[in-house]
């Protein structure tokens, strides 16, 4: 029997980042560990990462769209997001998603597809707002 606690904590997500030194950052999930040493431009930022995260889930949305509603002709989905920063505060102000659709695919697929990627948990997210608390622990 699922309780309410067990269902919140089936989508609770938590990625932890650690920074022991000046310019070397680590992020886990628990299943995936990254180093990335940032010096200057060189290296993964943490705006790329939520660049990434943005393209991986609207790529994600629309296989799984194409996978379930019987779209058989999509071959592979590519997706690249730029973002824009401005500032101060340093900000994304924007952020373009360019998709590419390669396959079988008619008019009304494509449009299908591409509607369905707009929906994706990651944009969803960045479009709505997300109430953001800080807590120190010891």
């Amino acid at each position: 029997m699922l309780t309410n606690e067990s269902v919140e904590a089936r989508h609770r997500r938590t990625v932890s980042a650690t920074s022991n030194e000046r310019g070397l950052f680590e992020f886990t999930n628990g299943a995936v560990r990254v180093q990335s040493s940032r010096d200057g431009d060189q290296g993964v930022r943490a705006v790329d990462l939520l660049l990434a995260s943005l393209a991986m889930c609207v790529a994600g949305t629309v296989r799984a769209y194409a996978e379930h509603h019987g779209v058989d002709g999509l071959a592979s989905v590519s997706v690249d997001v730029t973002g824009e920063e401005v500032g101060p505060p340093t900000r994304l102000a924007t952020a373009t998603i360019a998709i590419r659709l390669d396959g079988e695919l008619d008019d009304n697929d494509r449009a299908r597809l591409l509607r369905a990627g707009a929906h994706c948990k990651i944009h969803t997210t960045l479009s709505r707002g997300v109430d953001v608390q800080f807590l120190e622990v010891p």
